[in-house]
Formats: structure tokens, sequence, C-alpha cells
């Protein structure tokens, strides 16, 4: 899910698998939201043969184009495009400079294996990514993870895993509006935006258990459970949009190491936030109330300080279709579809009681192998967002959005 990075699902391989190939049509795991694939997570470890320990080293560099870094509406995105003067002095779009950017993401990480429980193979794996912006200074960040599995034999693992990216810039919001003129109404340029900054931290732990069935000695079907926790922490003065709370995720792949496999993954996401009060734009007569106490109840877009609760739940349903086309190539195409249902029931919070998001996916990616060690990958992926509710006019809400994702990169291991 984007913004709830899950950890929780392991490597989805129909024969030589993309492994990591969705580095090359979604950020990196610090930021949005959309969480980690089949095809993103660590591989599943063997049986250890010997006694001593190893070490790999595996690291990956693509460049990306995101057509819609801010996850923007249309009507905002001309907004940022040609901004009034109004919308200047608000601040609206300060810091971000272009809807659409080129990104240069890198990654290397760590894989040291030796003997565990039983004798059998222990992994640990520190990783570290960085993703650099050619505009739009502040979506340049750094992300950290790491995660230990232990296998148990006959492909059944047990893993666990950290995420930390502490610093990302989603877009501005409104903090607080001034009256300047005191007609009662809040115009574009009595508005006040600040940036909304936030660091993503996650913590989990998944099995792996192959299901009855074999051909050639191997599992028709495996089975995968993970449970996690997740917390979303946001800087001054936007607290009241942190997050926290458990996550879920099961997967089941079939045919996980034939020519042709696929898997199919649902993930859960329970995020609480504690209500608190935040500065809206409300129409008093809406509401029969004097909002910004000037002795009438007839304003439009008056200021209001009210109770908000951003709580939701977050569901997401996914398909993924891998391929292998021959010794060097590989392919693999996915679908996904993710639900956000908010929890609010306040009586004057607009944004979020009765909200609901959805979300369609659409993915694929190819994996070349160059030489022994080194791969090139080639991905897009293609995202479509709706919601029920009226937002993105003033308070810079996630509202209706495309997004497409598309890079090419290079995969090598020694």
């Amino acid at each position: 899910m984007t913004g709830v990075r899950s950890a929780l699902l392991p490597t989805f391989r129909p024969g030589a698998l993309l492994a990591s190939a969705l580095i090359a049509v979604s950020p990196l795991a610090a930021q949005s939201n959309d969480s980690q694939s089949v095809a993103s997570a660590a591989k599943a470890p063997k049986v250890s043969k010997s006694a001593r320990w190893s070490a790999d080293v595996e690291s990956k560099a693509a460049l990306q184009y995101d057509h819609n870094v801010f996850l923007l509406s249309s009507g905002q995105r001309a907004d940022l495009g040609s901004p009034s003067s109004d919308v200047r002095i608000s601040g609206r779009y300060e810091s971000m400079e272009s809807a659409n950017a080129l990104l240069a993401i890198g990654n290397i990480g760590l894989q040291v294996s030796g003997p565990g429980v039983g004798g059998r193979t222990l992994e640990i794996t520190p990783e570290l990514s960085y993703e650099l912006a050619s505009r739009n200074e502040l979506r340049r960040e750094a992300a950290a993870a790491l995660s230990i599995a232990q296998s148990f034999g006959g492909g059944r693992r047990i893993r666990l895993s950290a995420q930390a990216a502490p610093s990302h810039f989603s877009r501005n919001y409104l903090a607080d509006a001034v009256d300047a003129d005191a007609n009662g109404s809040i115009s574009p340029a009595e508005r006040i935006y600040a940036k909304g900054e936030y660091g993503d931290y996650s913590i989990g732990g998944d099995i792996r258990l192959p299901l009855s069935g074999k051909s050639r000695k191997r599992s028709l079907a495996v089975l995968s459970a993970g449970l996690g926790y997740y917390a979303r922490s946001y800087d001054a003065p936007f607290a009241v949009r942190d997050l926290t709370g458990p996550t879920a995720a099961l997967g089941l792949e079939f045919a996980p190491r034939a020519p042709l496999g696929l898997e199919v993954t649902y993930e859960l996401a329970v995020l609480s936030a504690d209500a608190g009060r935040q500065v809206v734009l409300l129409d008093e007569a809406a509401y029969g109330v004097d909002f910004n106490g000037n002795g009438n109840a007839t304003d439009l877009e008056a200021r209001a300080v009210v109770d908000i609760d951003r709580s939701r739940l977050e569901q997401q349903l996914g398909g993924a279709l891998a391929f292998d086309m021959g010794k060097r190539l590989s392919g693999l195409l996915g679908y996904e579809y993710r639900l956000r249902s908010f929890r609010s029931k306040l009586p004057y919070d607009e944004a979020d009681a009765g909200r609901r998001d959805s979300r369609s996916g659409i993915r694929g990616s190819v994996k070349t192998r160059l030489a022994k060690h080194v791969s090139m990958l080639v991905g897009a992926k293609f995202l479509s967002q709706t919601t029920n509710r009226g937002l993105g006019s003033a308070l810079g809400e996630e509202a209706d959005y495309t997004n497409l994702l598309a890079s090419v990169g290079l995969q090598a291991s020694f």
C-alpha cells in the first residue's frame, strides 16, 4: 500500500523471477505508499551446506520518470504550472517546483549468510536507499531496511524486518488563515500553507509455508502470512496527521518456480490517529454556526478550528503473473486495487467523515540478464484514484489523480 510499506510477503519467484524489478516502477521503500510487492521482497533462504559465513552485495541503480510526484488532481497540476498571484502569496505550491520529475534511485544491500537454527541458513540483510530528484529538491530522501530470515528447510522460512524513512515531503497543506479584509470569508491570498513532511517507520514478521502437492519435488503452491506495525509521524504543525496501527498480509503463490507463476495477495492496515484541532474553511450557512465569531453565520469559506480524525482502514488486493521468456529474459504483469475507508464521525470534519478513496493500478516489467551478475530492468506503472469527497480545493488534501511511473535500471550482485 502506498504509504504503508509492508515487508511481510516473500518473493514471488517463477523461474528467474524479477527479484527487485519494482525498483523500476515504484519509489524506494521510504516513499509512498505504495507497499512492497511480490517482486520486491527478499528470497527465501536455502538450507546451509557449510558452517561458514559468507556475504553477498547487491546494488541497484535506476532512472525513473514520475508524471505526478505530488499526486495532484488535474486542476491542481494546472495551478502548480501557472499559479495566480494570490496562490503565490499563500505559499500553496512553495518548494513544489514541478508536478513531474526525473528521479535517480540507488540501493545497496549486504546479505550475510551462515548457520542458524538446526544448521539451517540464517540470512541478515541490511539495505540503504537514496532517491535524488532532478527537480523538487525536497523530494531527495534516504531510507534504511533490515531483515533477518531463518530457513527451516523444505522452503519454510520465518523472517523479521524493519524499515525507516525519516523524512519525506508529500505536499503543502493548509496550516492557518488570516481574514485580513475582515469580510468573514477567506480568500486564496489569505490562506497560509506549510510543508507536509513526515517519517515512515515499520516493523514486521512473516512466515512462508509450502502447501501440499508437489511436482519434481517442488511445491505447487506456497502460503505466506505476516503481521506488522506501521507509524507515520509528521513534523509541526501537522501532528494531527500522524498515523499508527497494525498491518497484516496474506499471499498465495501458484507454481512459484515454474516458467509461469501467479500470486494473489491481500494486505490490511488499521491506522489510528488522535483526533485533534485543525484550521479548516467551512460554509457557515451549511451548518448554521458562526465559526469565525463575527456575529453572523452566513460567511462562505470561514476560518474554523475544529476536531478532525484521520483514522482509516486500508485494504489492498493484488495479483501478479510472472513468466520466463528464455534463459536471459523474464517478465511480470500485475494489478492492484486499494480501498481506504475513513472512520471519522466528527460533525465538522468535511475532509474525512464518510470519505472513501479507491485506487487501481497496473504494472509491468521486464528483466534482461546482460552478464552473469548484471541485469537490466525496464518497467512502468499506472495509478488512478477517485474519492467521494470534494477535496483538494483549499486544504491541499489528496483527491482524484492519475500517475504514471516509468524507469530503466541496472542490478548487479557480487
